[in-house]
């Protein structure tokens, strides 16, 4: 049988046919003709742009099934689909509706990292095949999951993991201490698999890898005292002040790998002072490289602010109660920002926290639709307002525009329309020329 090049609207059902002539070989006893059905509806499945995880874990469960018919029960190719079967399954459910498409206006970016795909893909390929004993192929999809994203730190601690169990102990300690640069060691759980991973035990106990190791134990030591750190930048008072006078403040969630002390000397440090605020600036509590001036992120994982954001905002509130308990601001006139990654978390936070957080400000936001979608109305209804500034010549990768022009007109669109911030919104573009317009606005009753 064959069947063209689906177009992306008639994909899914491509895929179903596939998959259903597979099942049906399978169920003759054809198990090559099986296997070849299926690997094709699998390909087709996985170039959509957000895979259902059930129909994913389930074809990957007939290719598992058909490998053990041809190759016995415990088959190298038997294993890896179904260990990628398995972690699809445990992950299938953590999309939710909202990060659905949203209908109109179109949601303006993408549901997940630019990266995220190749990844997910190449990652969980390199996991079945470790499992299956498979190192040689493990070794070549972890590079290319290494190649994949931004800060491919697990990837390289994985690549040393295989090298390892290869006997490969040089090469081994090259990705190891390629892993430490790039900060692995900064959750307990990676802190405690450089200790306890039986896969990277004879790298543990080479001299050549004294030093990362002691490198890397360093390196989650300052994590954790990293992790409650912020900096505060005091409000300029102004002339009139009184002796009773308290400052606004402006809370900044810093975009993904940069820095509080960065942040502190940048953009913010204009608009707080636009603002008349106090600018504290929460440091997320995940490295992504080898010291603290490499900057830090929210999630060790970025996939992870798409699915479940709402985990990742704890630290800044912890850190705005301290600031507030000194009682040196005005609780009145608490305001969140963010740029890039950080502003979907801020926006996140805007929208759950209306009673704490007056106002946003948002800088080349990258967004995701549960953030958005209907998020104005209560914070409206409490007088809240909405700032969007667009800083850059081109939209950032996750959005769907192709120009910074139709990126900020489509962004102000799904915000006023679909996130039902109606009046309360402003998207404007520029830098300087509008962060003393945009804080008036803010800053009126």
């Amino acid at each position: 049988l064959e069947i063209g090049p689906p177009v992306e609207a008639v994909r899914d059902e491509v895929a179903g046919v596939w998959e259903s002539i597979g099942r049906l070989e399978l169920k003759t006893g054809r198990n090559l003709r099986a296997r070849e059905a299926l690997a094709k509806s699998l390909e087709l499945l996985q170039r959509a742009w957000a895979p259902n995880g059930d129909r994913l874990s389930r074809v990957e469960q007939g290719l598992a099934d058909a490998a053990e018919r041809m190759e016995g029960q415990n088959s190298p190719a038997a294993v890896e689909h179904r260990a990628r079967a398995q972690r699809l399954q445990s992950q299938r459910t953590q999309r939710t509706a909202a990060m659905q498409a949203v209908g109109q206006p179109t949601f303006p970016f993408l549901g997940e990292p630019t990266w995220a795909a190749a990844y997910s893909d190449a990652f969980d390929r390199g996991i079945g095949a470790i499992q299956a004993g498979r190192l040689e192929k493990a070794r070549d999809h972890f590079v290319r999951a290494h190649d994949c994203r931004p800060s491919p730190a697990v990837a390289a601690y994985n690549l040393a993991c295989v090298e390892s169990l290869e006997g490969r102990l040089d090469e081994a300690a090259e990705w190891l201490e390629r892993a430490r640069l790039l900060g692995f060691a900064t959750t307990e759980t990676r802190a405690r698999s450089i200790l306890t991973d039986p896969e990277i035990q004879p790298l543990r106990d080479a001299k050549v890898a004294e030093e990362t190791v002691r490198g890397l134990e360093e390196q989650w030591e300052l994590a954790r005292e990293f992790a409650t750190r912020a900096v505060t930048v005091p409000a300029i008072y102004p002339p009139s002040a009184t002796e009773d006078y308290r400052p606004p403040l402006l809370v900044v969630v810093h975009d993904y790998g940069e820095s509080t002390a960065r942040v502190a000397e940048g953009m913010w440090a204009e608009i707080a002072q636009a603002l008349g605020a106090t600018l504290l600036i929460p440091s997320a509590p995940y490295l992504v490289g080898e010291t603290v001036t490499d900057g830090a992120a929210w999630s060790p994982d970025p996939r992870d602010l798409w699915s479940h954001p709402e985990s990742f905002g704890l630290p800044v509130l912890d850190q705005v109660r301290i600031v507030l308990d000194e009682g040196e601001v005005d609780l009145d006139r608490v305001w969140i920002g963010g740029r890039g990654l950080g502003a979907m978390l801020a926006l996140d936070l805007l929208v759950d926290n209306p009673g704490l957080f007056r106002n946003g400000w948002l800088v080349d936001p990258v967004l995701h639709a549960g953030s958005g979608e209907s998020s104005g109305h209560l914070p409206r209804a409490l007088g809240g307002r909405l700032a969007v500034s667009i800083t850059r010549d081109t939209p950032p990768a996750e959005a769907l525009a192709k120009d910074a022009d139709t990126y900020a007109s489509d962004l102000e669109r799904w915000l006023r329309i679909t996130g039902d911030w109606q009046d309360a919104v402003r998207v404007v573009q520029g830098t300087s020329q509008t962060t003393a317009a945009l804080a008036e606005w803010l800053s009126a009753p």
